[in-house]
C-alpha cells in the first residue's frame, strides 16, 4: 500500500517476543478496499521501556485496560472496532518497505488535544488583543443567542491623561497589563467600546504604541485601573 492514513479493522492479534527481547504485538488488518496486511507494533522495547504511545493508542482503539496484552488476542475484543492506520515507508536491511507506523482511533491520527475556546479567550484573549492594538475579535458566523445589551464606552477626548499621584519611583507596566487593567475596570463592556477607549488613550500619549516605554505603559495602566 502507498504511504498514508487508512481506515481498517483488526482480524487477529498475537503477542510475541523478538530476538532482541522486545515484546511485540502482531495484528492482522483488513482495509475497506478488501486488502489485508500483517504488521507488528512494539509494546515493550528491548531495554524494558514501555512504548507509551502504543499503549495509549491501543487502549483508545480497543477499550483495552492497558495491563494484560493477551486480552488483545481474543478476537471478540478487537474485531469490528474501527481504527486508522498510518502507513509509512522505512529503510530495512538496505531496502525500503511499507509498514504500519501508528494505530490510532478514528480521527485521532494527529493526537492533538482539543482547546476549549472559552478557556483560551480567558487565558490569552487580552494579551492577543493588546498586541493587536486593542482590535476586537470578529464575530463568529453563527453566534449564540444575544446577551442583554451592553453599554458601549464613549470615545475619550484627546487630553492629557489623569493618573493617580504616588510617591516613590515611577510605576512601570506592560502593554498586556494595561489592556487587562482596561478590561478589569469595565467588566461586561462592549469590545468595540474598549477598542475606542484604548485607541484614544494611545493617541494621547503622542507616540506610536510600539514606541511606548515601561513607565508610559505604567501610566496607562494606572489610568485605567483608577476607574475601578
Amino acid at each position: 500500500m502507498n504511504p498514508g492514513t487508512y481506515p481498517a479493522t483488526a482480524t487477529s492479534a498475537l503477542v510475541w517476543e523478538a530476538e532482541s527481547k522486545a515484546i511485540m504485538i502482531e495484528f492482522a488488518w483488513a482495509f475497506e478496499s478488501g486488502e489485508t496486511t500483517k504488521d507488528s507494533v512494539c509494546l515493550i522495547q528491548k531495554d524494558g521501556t514501555i512504548s507509551e504511545i502504543t499503549v495509549r493508542n491501543l487502549r483508545q482503539c480497543f477499550s483495552w485496560d492497558g495491563v494484560d496484552p493477551f486480552w488483545l488476542e481474543d478476537p471478540d475484543n478487537i474485531q469490528g472496532k474501527p481504527v486508522e492506520l498510518v502507513i509509512e515507508q522505512e529503510e530495512y536491511k538496505e531496502k525500503m518497505r511499507t509498514r504500519v507506523k501508528y494505530i490510532n482511533p478514528p480521527g485521532g491520527g494527529g493526537n492533538h488535544n482539543p482547546v476549549d475556546r472559552t478557556a483560551f479567550a480567558n487565558r490569552f484573549g487580552a494579551k492577543l488583543r493588546a498586541m493587536a492594538g486593542g482590535t476586537a475579535p470578529k464575530p463568529a458566523p453563527k453566534a449564540p443567542a444575544k446577551a442583554p445589551a451592553q453599554q458601549s464606552l464613549p470615545t475619550m477626548p484627546l487630553e492629557p491623561l489623569s493618573t493617580p499621584k504616588c510617591d516613590g519611583p515611577p510605576v512601570t507596566g506592560t502593554m498586556e497589563g494595561a489592556w487587562q487593567a482596561l478590561c478589569d475596570a469595565n467588566p461586561g463592556a462592549d469590545p468595540k467600546g474598549l477598542e475606542v477607549v484604548w485607541r484614544g488613550a494611545i493617541a494621547r500619549m503622542r507616540k506610536p504604541q510600539q514606541d511606548l516605554n515601561d513607565e508610559e505603559w505604567g501610566e496607562l495602566t494606572m489610568s485605567f485601573a483608577a476607574k475601578l
